[in-house]
């Protein structure tokens, strides 16, 4: 090429490779947002809330008070433990997108590629109304406690230089729920319990237990959608500060924001002397 194309070609190699650069900036800074909003809603579930021990007799007369309370009186391995715990098993599931689109592109048409619930819809389109340098953060919580399903949806979005910058994610918790039942006087009365389940009768969930369960699987949920927005948060380390009555925030993804920048940058300017060499050389 002549020496003013291979200047031109250098320039848009240049300018693609600080593009990226970019991009990592903004992404990162979405991604950070996303995950210290659901961490702030992801609070420990109550005491007790798993159990640890399903028992073998669980929906039996050893288990289940006259009161529909958990017997006070345990024997042996037949009861769920501990008493008051509510649900056997969790397991959780969730996604995380991204973009950047232009101002006069629908909104919509990509939140709805995505799967995010229409009820949110306002609230991304609230969050870039003005031109903001800061990503907004807001949720949505979709409860059926009484059904063992939660979720917790968490957007972020900003209207900057020309672009609308946006992301989502979202954590579902499924619980397997212990079914309380009620001991019948009549047909269980005391001094005949021997293990059998006559006489036990289902019992819906009091409004104390539906609170337990949505507050239980709300954690769950929220710090799956923190998870897929960062990935190896380390919540252990997370929930031991908590106890300890320490406010927690996620500072950095990955490499601290400078160090990439710094290793992206270098990588763009051996990439770009390479190129404007190999222009030189045709």
């Amino acid at each position: 090429p002549r020496p003013h194309s291979r200047r031109i070609l250098a320039m848009m190699l240049s300018l693609l490779l600080l593009g990226s650069v970019a991009q990592a900036d903004w992404v990162n800074e979405m991604r950070l947002t996303l995950a210290n909003y659901a961490l702030s809603k992801a609070t420990s579930p109550p005491d007790g809330f798993k159990c640890s021990q399903a028992g073998t007799k669980h929906n039996s007369c050893h288990c289940w008070g006259f009161d529909g309370k958990p017997s006070s009186q345990q024997e042996e391995d037949y009861c769920h433990m501990p008493p008051e715990c509510l649900a056997y098993d969790i397991s959780d599931e969730g996604d995380f997108k991204f973009d950047s689109i232009g101002e006069t592109d629908s909104l919509d048409d990509k939140l709805s590629s995505w799967g995010v619930p229409s009820d949110m819809y306002s609230s991304f389109h609230t969050a870039v109304l003005v031109e903001s340098a800061t990503f907004v953060a807001f949720d949505l919580k979709v409860t059926a406690g009484e059904k063992g399903e939660y979720q917790a949806h968490v957007g972020t979005a900003r209207k900057y230089n020309g672009s609308i910058q946006l992301g989502w994610t979202y954590g579902a918790s499924t619980a397997d729920l212990v079914q309380p039942y009620i001991r019948s006087h009549s047909e269980c009365p005391p001094g005949s319990c021997h293990g059998t389940t006559k006489g036990m009768e289902e019992r819906g969930y009091t409004d104390e237990e539906i609170a337990r369960l949505n507050d239980g699987l709300a954690s769950y949920s929220f710090k799956q959608a923190a998870a897929k927005a960062q990935p190896n948060l380390p919540f252990a380390e997370i929930d031991f500060l908590r106890a300890a009555g320490k406010n927690v925030t996620v500072t950095r993804i990955g490499p601290a924001p400078q160090e990439t920048n710094k290793t992206l940058v270098s990588q763009a300017f051996e990439l770009l002397m390479e190129a404007i060499q190999l222009f030189a050389w045709w």
